[in-house]
């Protein structure tokens, strides 16, 4: 856990299309089809790790405790 108040939440991401080749998946995903940037008003956090890691276990924890707490 982080002390003090750093900041590492992520603002934005852009998609640079041309640098994406033509025959990655990426270009087959409809909701981001023609995106070029996104802007982010509040913090997100990304769960990233090998598979088998445990981001989707983590992410069900998190979304029963927060069924569970409403």
């Amino acid at each position: 856990m982080l002390g003090g108040e750093a900041e590492l939440h992520i603002k934005g991401i852009s998609i640079d299309w041309d640098r994406i080749s033509r025959g990655s998946y990426l270009r087959d995903i409809t909701s981001i089809a023609g995106v070029s940037s996104l802007t982010f008003h509040k913090p997100i956090t990304f769960f990233v790790g090998e598979n088998g890691s445990g981001k989707s276990t983590l992410l069900e924890a998190i979304a029963e405790r927060e069924v569970l707490w409403k």
